[in-house]
C-alpha cells in the first residue's frame, strides 16, 4: 500500500484473517496467503507489525 489510507472493510477483514491464523494449521494458512493480493498481504503484516493501530 502507498498511501497510508485503507478501507475499514480491509482492515476488519484482514483483522479476522489475523485471528483465524492463531487456529488454523500451517497448511491452510499458507493456501489463504498464496490467494490473497498484495494489498491484504500489505494488511496483514501492518495488523502484525502495528497491532489495530496502522496509522503510526
Amino acid at each position: 500500500m502507498n498511501n497510508k489510507h485503507a478501507s475499514i472493510e480491509l482492515i476488519d477483514e484482514m483483522a479476522k484473517v489475523k485471528d483465524d491464523f492463531k487456529i488454523l494449521p500451517k497448511d491452510i494458512i499458507e493456501s489463504m496467503l498464496e490467494d490473497m493480493t498484495a494489498e491484504e498481504k500489505d494488511m496483514l503484516l501492518r495488523l502484525y507489525i502495528f497491532g489495530t493501530n496502522i496509522d503510526q
